[in-house]
């Protein structure tokens, strides 16, 4: 038997679960459901733009609940590896491309031997 958040459609489905109010956030209480016994305007879709629903979905407790896979929340961010270049065409353009044998001799140096 599946279990009752189990659809019989395709796995690119969005998750959708019942909610019971729709107040505040400490009034949210969800409960999984088998979708065709519930009308569709009470089920909620998960958007992946919405950080507080992906919050509230990571943390739905098992076995109560599915186990959620996939993208939780979708949040435009910089790539790290972009502001790297970027930091490092800057510092290029004001200091130059500088000279690793003068680095490694200037400051405290000492020989050992």
């Amino acid at each position: 038997m599946n279990p009752p958040w189990r659809r019989s459609s395709s796995a690119t489905a969005p998750a959708r679960f019942s909610i019971s109010s729709l107040g505040t956030f400490c009034s949210f209480k969800p409960k999984a459901v088998r979708v065709k016994d519930v009308p569709e305007s009470a089920l909620w879709v998960h958007d992946a733009h919405d950080v507080g629903a992906a919050l509230v979905l990571a943390n739905m407790p098992s076995p109560a609940f599915p186990i959620p896979v996939g993208v939780f929340v979708d949040v435009e961010a910089p790539v790290y590896e972009e502001i790297l270049l970027e930091q490092e065409q800057r510092v290029l353009s004001q200091r130059g491309p500088g000279d690793i044998a003068k680095l490694l001799s200037s400051g405290d140096t000492w020989k050992i031997g």
